[in-house]
């Protein structure tokens, strides 16, 4: 987009535009989901066709020189799909306007009407200029509505290439705004303990980079763990917390784990946007989930007890080096037992994949898009939006403390998070490593996965063998 000095030639004046329509009724139970969206949008397009047959007589000077003004001014335009959002984002625009004097709006459109909310803008010639996207399916959907993101100088503060989103031509389309990671959380203290035994395979926590290597030292923690219950005076009882199998979790293999095997399929060109994953990465799937189960608190007979919650408490208490989870963790471990935050790391769960050096996967990312649709102006006001949204101590603010963001760009200091699994994180994103992209749009439907979460059930607890989880994967 070509750079261009703008003459502001009225005075500033927020217009929120709020289209309501909300697909998440548990939260917001007063909003009428997409009746009262689309009785909005359709009140509104009645609104404008009246007033364009009012604006009769012809030649009016007045009308002319309210519709130049208009013409002139310079917006930036937000589409928001999150409710829970929405004052935050107000309070966004508004300090973007005292800041700048630009003119910004900020209208709500949930995932049922978002596509309509998007392109009746574009039909009245005020499109949104900035929306936001969730995956990159949806990003190759909302193709023709994004703009080059390539040349961006916002999208040059990210942390790497695993947070934009290219296009099948390798176009930028889509900039990773925030996300959460997963992968394994560790224990300060046994790590410690056990780099300590005069036999210990490493002498460093980043001596963990590859899968070999969690798996070597995994084994080895197991081999020990009664000699470091003794140095740590702590009741270990595993490398890994029982793999907490039951429909409390087991969203955990059957989305998280296999998040992995889907993205290196992707990754190999074998699944995008297809409609049948061949299951490639199953076997590394399997290494990965034998080496947690064989290594773990408890034996495979005692995990028919076991819960999501007796694994976080298992951690949480000590008894185990490992746990499988993610950023959004913290709290929940720091609830259930008496570890501190400062015993807690987080480094990437390996995947069996030595292709490359492997991050924490990526999940619930929220990419923001500009507008090809909108006018120049606006779209260079946009850009302008956005670097100050990751460059501005005070939108920094907004976006991370009340919104909850977490921005991966290299203008945000580590420091002013206050997870430390989060920043654990981060240090590994900017230290170059490929983060596992969020690929559950790849999966066939929810009911498929319930499928193979059960099917990896029977496997764990002997009920059934591997490869019936091969033909429930397989049954597409």
């Amino acid at each position: 987009m070509k750079k261009q000095i703008i003459k502001r030639v009225m005075g500033p004046v927020l217009c929120v535009c709020l289209v309501t329509g909300c697909a998440f009724t548990d939260r917001l139970p007063f909003l009428n989901t997409e009746e009262r969206a689309v009785e909005t949008i359709n009140e509104q397009a009645q609104t404008d066709g009246q007033n364009a047959a009012e604006d009769v007589p012809a030649g009016d000077e007045n009308q002319d020189a309210s519709k130049e003004a208009e013409e002139l001014l310079t917006r930036v335009r937000i589409l928001n799909d999150s409710p829970d959002l929405q004052e935050s984002f107000e309070k966004l625009a508004n300090a973007y306007k005292v800041e700048s004097g630009v003119e910004t709006e900020v209208a709500l459109a949930t995932d049922d009407v978002y596509r309509s909310v998007l392109e009746a803008g574009n039909k009245k010639e005020k499109p949104a200029t900035v929306f936001m996207l969730h995956s990159k399916e949806q990003i190759e959907d909302y193709d023709a509505f994004c703009e080059n993101l390539s040349d961006a100088p916002f999208a040059g503060k990210v942390l790497g290439d695993s947070f934009v989103c290219k296009n099948n031509r390798g176009e930028v389309r889509g900039v990773m705004l925030s996300t959460d990671f997963y992968g394994l959380i560790y224990n300060r203290d046994i790590l410690s303990a056990y780099m300590g035994l005069p036999d210990a395979l490493i002498y460093s926590v980043s001596e963990i980079d590859s899968f070999e290597m969690l798996s070597k030292v995994a084994a080895d923690i197991q081999k020990h763990k009664a000699e470091l219950k003794r140095r740590t005076n702590l009741p270990v009882k595993g490398a890994f917390t029982s793999s907490y199998i039951d429909t409390s979790s087991g969203w955990k293999f059957s989305r998280l784990l296999l998040n992995d095997a889907v993205y290196y399929e992707e990754k190999d060109g074998m699944g995008v946007f297809s409609k049948k994953l061949r299951g490639k990465y199953l076997p590394q799937y399997k290494e990965v989930l034998d080496l947690m189960v064989s290594n773990a608190t408890c034996d495979e007979k005692e995990l028919q007890e076991k819960s999501g919650g007796s694994a976080v408490k298992e951690f949480a208490a000590g008894e185990a080096a490992f746990y499988f989870g993610g950023t959004w963790s913290l709290n929940n471990i720091l609830g259930s037992g008496k570890i501190t935050a400062s015993q807690m790391g987080m480094m990437p769960l390996y995947f069996a994949n030595e292709a490359c050096q492997e991050g924490p996967g990526l999940l619930n990312a929220t990419y923001v898009c500009i507008n090809r649709e909108a006018k120049e102006r606006d779209k260079e006001a946009a850009l302008e939006f956005l670097d100050w949204c990751v460059t501005d101590a005070d939108a920094q603010k907004i976006l991370m403390d009340e919104m909850g963001y977490i921005l991966p760009y290299e203008t945000v200091s580590f420091e002013e998070y206050g997870n430390v699994l989060l920043k654990d994180a981060m240090q590994i994103a900017q230290s170059g490593a490929v983060m596992k992209e969020d690929r559950y749009a790849l999966f066939p439907s929810r009911e498929w996965e319930k499928a193979f979460e059960g099917a990896v059930k029977a496997y764990v607890l002997k009920e059934g063998k591997w490869d019936e989880v091969e033909a429930v994967f397989a049954d597409q």
